[in-house]
């Protein structure tokens, strides 16, 4: 769902997402949109809260490590 969604809202109509996603149907891409169409204010709050800072992609796409504010247990040193 999230997927699509995000997709969509980029501007990618639903005949092209599944060029994109590619185990998925058109009409398995219009339902969801249906869905979504249904229950914008839900699933946009489930998209907010689980949306990953972009530093963090930016991050993993070059092997950079993140600052420990992100994963504070991963530094903990003990004596």
């Amino acid at each position: 769902m999230r997927a699509i969604v995000e997709t969509w809202r980029m501007g990618v109509s639903p005949e092209e997402i599944p060029q994109g996603l590619p185990h998925l149907t058109l009409a398995q891409v219009f339902d969801a949109l249906s869905y979504y169409t249904d229950h914008q204010d839900e699933i946009n709050a489930y998209i907010e809260r689980n949306r990953i800072p972009d530093e963090l992609i930016v991050m993993r796409r070059f092997h950079v490590k993140p600052a420990p504010r992100y994963f504070p247990f991963r530094y903990l040193q003990t004596e």
